[in-house]
């Protein structure tokens, strides 16, 4: 069962597609997070009340975005935390690419790996244990045998 990884609950990890979503998670969805968690707030006040009953089909949007932000700033955290989280060399090559944004040829001349090396072992491994040390969502894959 090459690719997939046992789990204690008799689901097997699916390593490939793991990895595929951490990448896109880090990729996509956390620079999106870090620009909300990034917004001002200062401006949302409290609704205020003149006494006239009134609708709204599209509830609270002042809540919704604080809401929004709350959730983007403990993304952003839970992201550093697991990077903190994995080994150092784990913790090294995830924050190189996507805490300071270097790419994978300044992140593996860097480490001093050989370019088949790095997409083989080092940045599989990596992202693999930031899956597992990412606590806020559950970004691993399963297949169930």
């Amino acid at each position: 069962m090459e690719g997939l990884q046992l789990t204690i609950f008799d689901k097997y990890v699916d390593k490939k597609a793991t990895q595929e979503n951490v990448k896109h998670f880090l990729q996509d969805e956390y620079p999106r997070m870090q620009r909300m968690a990034g917004r001002d707030n200062t401006g949302i006040s409290s609704p205020s009340m003149d006494g006239m009953p009134k609708g709204s089909n599209y509830g609270n949007s002042v809540e919704r975005r604080l809401v929004q932000s709350i959730y983007a700033k403990q993304v952003v955290r839970e992201v550093r935390s697991a990077i903190n989280d994995c080994d150092a060399f784990s913790s090294k090559v995830l924050t190189m690419l996507y805490l300071e944004g270097r790419s994978d040829t300044q992140t593996y001349l860097e480490i001093g790996y050989q370019e088949r090396n790095y997409y083989k072992r080092i940045k599989p491994r990596a992202l693999l244990e930031f899956a597992e040390a990412y606590m806020l969502d559950d970004l691993k894959i399963y297949k169930v045998q």
